[in-house]
């Protein structure tokens, strides 16, 4: 069972949310449908931060993921962040959230060196700064030596969490970085 809410923005536009899907039984209920699903900041904060006033744990694990999308932004790095883990279900004090950068290749091997080290913040892996679990995900161009890898890497990325542990579909938070997208 899916509920759906809807939220009016300023320009007139609205955006619908989904704030609880059940997962398979055996786990905690997922809080996004199965697939790719593209959110923006203040959502996340919506559906897995304020609909849990009793976590002790999932405010903190949103302020590290803020430091993270902004440095990111700051640098100028485009690209999504998958989001993924139990911080996406209804567990009320998860320990961390899974997060994967999906970025092109060529702005990492020829950008900016802001990018560049930006990047390799996130491959460092966060979790016991910020709470956030990170990875990076490099996509190539077609004809480019390492353009089958990445898209290996790709589908491992997209099986791994686009799935759970007993073969059932469940979702991932995208956020494409860019100016705004924050708060």
């Amino acid at each position: 069972m899916l509920l759906r809410k809807t939220r009016l923005r300023s320009n007139g536009t609205s955006t619908s949310v989904i704030v609880h899907a059940f997962g398979p039984a055996t786990r905690s209920p997922v809080l996004v449908p199965p697939g790719l699903s593209p959110f923006i900041y203040g959502d996340v904060e919506q559906v897995c931060v304020d609909l849990f006033p009793l976590s002790s744990s999932r405010s903190a694990i949103f302020g590290g993921l803020m430091p993270l999308v902004k440095t990111l932004e700051m640098a100028g790095v485009p690209g999504e962040l998958w989001l993924d883990g139990s911080f996406l279900t209804e567990r009320i004090n998860p320990k961390d959230v899974d997060v994967v950068l999906k970025v092109d290749a060529p702005v990492y091997n020829i950008g900016t060196q802001e990018q560049r080290e930006a990047i390799d913040w996130v491959i460092a892996n966060q979790k016991p700064t910020l709470k956030c679990d990170s990875y990076v995900l490099m996509q190539y161009p077609p004809g480019d030596p390492l353009y089958d890898e990445g898209r290996w890497w790709y589908s491992y990325w997209h099986t791994k969490w686009g799935f759970s542990r007993e073969d059932d579909p469940k979702g991932i938070v995208v956020l494409t970085l860019s100016a705004g997208n924050t708060p």
